[in-house]
């Protein structure tokens, strides 16, 4: 989820350069000329955008889901929001269908360009899972399902007070300084006429990632589970949370650099002043409020939480670094002999010359960054390997040396799956979230259960239920498991079956011996499933692992021929 993250600023970004690529485009075709460097701009960008998403979807395909959206929002909010201006302008020039018309087509083709890239690199994961995702208990989810860890509305407060050691699906905390800077990034950005599409385009996706992951608490992933095939298949709504960091994080960035464009901007204007003495007033009372807050619940509770204290820091000196570059023009000063120049008006930087805004804008990063770090550290720990795989490491051991090929089933997850890959043990249960539904079904009936909805452990387990001891008293079916090759049985508590023989305890592991087991079938060179006694439960079709290897494999082949023969055409050009 990490890695794919990480692609998603860099999607967008490709999205930005080929709509502003391709508007130069547009206007000097508008107005009579044809600017080829601008098309092949947009036409690379196009490119880009598609590897990046490609890469990103290969990583994790919910996350390419999430920046989907993203984009498209990006492309809608452009046209409509900013183009709105640029259509009343060619409508007094008698030409705004065309222009409109021009545009929108010109950016769709890029769009179109981008897509079919993603499609085509990332065919080799998207044709295969297309391909199985059928038979996965994940198309069977009800809405309650998908809407798992729905974001509980007091969460909300962790926008201004983090977490600490809190539940990771729901970590809103974005960093009070980020919150700081993209409040001045909205008003900085809204006194420009030409960039308050921007704006719209950011808070909205702000507010609507922030309702979506409510999921069952809001109301909007209700309706869209509903409207938009294929939506509860992302699962979790709090995960689109990750919208709302990227939304804050822009806007952080603008308002870090956007803040001296104003106050070169408004030093000007008439009637700023007044403005002027307002915006300190509230800056006064931004940077006062969080430090009073402290100092008085450690005067009338006690000692304040860590949570607290970092609310009460991080305001004032985000607040603070706001009035120091609004004050800092003009200023000037000497340091060891270097001139130190902190004007903020636009100019030349020399290589003697240190302007302060550089320093102002590392320090907001860094004082984010400590912030971050602080929540981070609450979060995180380190363990030694030993008591990482100590956790049925004993049953492990004596399994491992246990002659033949088996399966090992634990109706208790007394064997963690990274244990048992350890000692290189196969085993019939286990955690994931995307699971064959007739082999869920098989092994909930072994198990002694009835088969249910969607769960992302097998056997099922009641929902809160402690895993050690849900399904004590539940015996599984011997005869079932030994069709699947399962000879061994380790649980966190005895079980009475005539079928199962005592081999001894382990650690607080009990360990039996199945008397129904038979040999592990083998489901030949294409994969599957099949019991012992011949039974196919599920034969697995490898062509869309070939054809979507196939598709990818075509699809960087053209691009490299299309990057070779751009090199080509630029040579002859120049010779």
């Amino acid at each position: 989820w990490v890695q794919a993250w990480g692609w998603l600023p860099v999607v967008v970004w490709a999205s930005l350069q080929v709509c502003k690529w391709a508007s130069l485009q547009v206007g000097k075709f508008a107005s009579g000329q044809v600017c080829k460097s601008a098309s092949l701009q947009a036409g690379g960008w196009a490119v880009g955008a598609g590897v990046a998403l490609a890469v990103q979807f290969c990583a994790d395909v919910r996350m390419a889901a999430y920046t989907l959206v993203t984009c498209c929002s990006f492309l809608v909010a452009r046209y409509w929001l900013l183009d709105a201006g640029r259509r009343r302008l060619r409508a007094e020039q008698g030409n705004t269908r065309s222009w409109v018309l021009g545009f929108g087509l010109w950016d769709l083709s890029f769009v179109i360009c981008s897509f079919v890239i993603f499609l085509g690199l990332a065919a080799c994961q998207w044709l295969p899972l297309a391909a199985l995702l059928p038979d996965t208990t994940r198309v069977s989810m009800t809405l309650h399902d998908a809407a798992a860890w729905s974001l509980p509305w007091r969460y909300l407060v962790g926008l201004l007070l983090a977490d600490h050691g809190g539940f990771h699906e729901w970590m809103t905390y974005v960093g009070v300084g980020t919150l700081v800077w993209a409040l001045v990034g909205v008003w900085a950005l809204w006194r420009e006429w030409e960039r308050r599409w921007l704006v719209g385009w950011l808070v909205s996706l702000l507010v609507g990632a922030a309702w979506f992951s409510l999921g069952e608490n809001g109301g909007l992933f209700q309706v869209l589970w509903r409207v938009v095939p294929g939506l509860g298949l992302l699962r979790v709504p709090p995960r689109a949370w990750v919208l709302v960091t990227f939304a804050m994080a822009v806007l952080a960035g603008l308002g870090v650099e956007g803040a001296k464009e104003q106050r070169s901007r408004g030093a000007g204007e008439q009637g700023h002043g007044r403005r002027r003495q307002v915006g300190r007033w509230l800056r006064l009372g931004a940077g006062m409020f969080p430090p009073l807050l402290v100092a008085g619940y450690r005067v009338l509770v006690g000692v304040p939480p860590l949570n607290l204290v970092m609310f009460g820091l991080v305001t004032p000196s985000a607040v603070a670094l706001i009035g120091f570059r609004f004050r800092a023009m003009g200023f000037r000063f000497q340091v060891s002999g270097f001139q130190v120049g902190v004007d903020l008006k636009p100019g030349t930087l020399k290589p003697e010359t240190l302007k302060l805004e550089t320093i102002l804008g590392l320090a907001a990063v860094l004082l984010v960054a400590v912030d971050l770090l602080v929540v981070d550290r609450t979060l995180v720990g380190a363990r030694p390997p030993e008591e990482v795989f100590a956790d049925g490491r004993a049953a492990a051991e004596w399994l491992a040396e246990q002659p033949g090929h088996f399966r090992v089933y634990s109706p208790s997850y007394s064997i963690p799956q990274h244990v048992a890959e350890l000692y290189g043990l196969e085993l019939a249960d286990g955690v994931d979230p995307l699971q064959l539904r007739v082999y869920a079904d098989y092994l909930t009936r072994a198990a002694g259960l009835a088969p249910q909805g969607y769960s992302v452990t097998l056997p099922p387990f009641p929902e809160g239920a402690d895993v050690r001891t849900a399904l004590k008293g539940v015996v599984p079916d011997a005869e079932m498991l030994g069709r699947l090759g399962v000879r061994y049985i380790a649980a966190a508590f005895p079980i009475t079956d005539d079928k199962l023989q005592p081999m001894g305890r382990f650690d607080e592991v009990y360990v039996y011996r199945n008397e129904e087991a038979r040999p592990v079938a083998d489901a030949g060179w294409s994969g599957g499933i099949v019991l012992s006694d011949g039974t196919v439960l599920f034969r697995y079709h490898p062509w869309a692992v070939y054809a979507g290897w196939a598709v990818s494999g075509v699809t960087v082949v053209g691009l490299l021929a299309g990057w070779l023969a751009s090199r080509l055409r630029r040579r002859r050009a120049d010779g």
